[in-house]
């Protein structure tokens, strides 16, 4: 078993300007009896020159030579790097509270081989729940989580949505329902954008919780409330699931996180 703080020292050792490069706010809470995880970025893009981290001694104590590969790939390089870091600290944060083994960054391995969600590889990882985490990030802001249920998270700053565009992702009676709970948030307004923004993030996050992606109908999902609380269910496969959603406002970005509700 390795410790979390030792990893994060030899990070930081690697060099010194990296040290606050991946800072993050972690928000720890239980849903339906499931531990999550959720890390917030706290760095800046432009406060980060990626030519520090082009070196080998780095992507060898942090990834495997096939995500090397797809970083090397990738245009988006920061949101990638910085996703993929942030993922694999919610995961080992994940195990380490629930008291299992957990493991080394390297042998966690992260990669975009499915078009629905990034796939999960960890090595010799043996007789533990299956654990579930998403990434999100839009423009410098990057949030990742983990559970060991399905769960998704997105992010959106806040913008005002076309017309056209609302009529294809929100109908009256769920603008109204959001408008209802956003009472019980202090933090969000009552506005159009805040609104559209929220229910835009709600179906983001849903759509990957359940694995079905660009699949997800978005005005097939149905959202009502239950004690104040907000919920999705969907039609996966001929198989109604519910989600329970958690929206979090974080500077002026609406972060929606959806998990999904065992039914016993």
């Amino acid at each position: 078993m390795l410790d979390l703080g030792g990893q994060i020292s030899n990070f930081n050792q690697l060099n010194s300007r990296l040290i606050h490069l991946f800072d993050f706010k972690e928000v720890i809470f239980v849903i339906d009896g499931e531990l999550v995880i959720l890390l917030i970025s706290l760095s800046k893009k432009e406060d980060v020159y990626l030519s520090h981290l082009e070196n080998q001694e780095f992507f060898k104590n942090f990834f495997t030579n096939r995500e090397v590969n797809e970083y090397l790939n990738k245009k988006k390089k920061f949101s990638w790097l910085y996703g993929r870091i942030l993922a694999k600290i919610s995961i080992i944060k994940l195990l380490k509270y629930s008291n299992l083994s957990y493991y080394p960054y390297n042998e966690i391995e992260i990669l975009n081989n499915s078009p629905n969600k990034p796939v999960l590889n960890i090595s010799g990882i043996l007789n533990i729940k299956e654990i579930n985490f998403s990434i999100s990030h839009s423009q410098d802001k990057i949030v990742a989580i983990a559970s060991f249920d399905q769960i998704g998270v997105d992010i959106e700053k806040i913008r005002n949505f076309s017309p056209s565009l609302i009529k294809k992702i929100l109908t009256i009676k769920d603008f109204l329902k959001i408008f209802k709970c956003f009472t019980n948030y202090r933090a969000l307004k009552s506005s159009e954008s805040e609104i559209c923004t929220t229910f835009w993030c709600i179906k983001e996050a849903v759509s990957k919780a359940s694995g079905l992606g660009l699949k997800l109908d978005f005005r097939k999902t149905h959202i009502f409330i239950r004690n104040n609380k907000i919920f999705v269910n969907i039609n996966n496969q001929n198989k109604m699931e519910i989600y329970f959603i958690k929206i979090i406002k974080e500077d002026n970005y609406i972060i929606a996180i959806a998990k999904r509700i065992n039914k016993n």
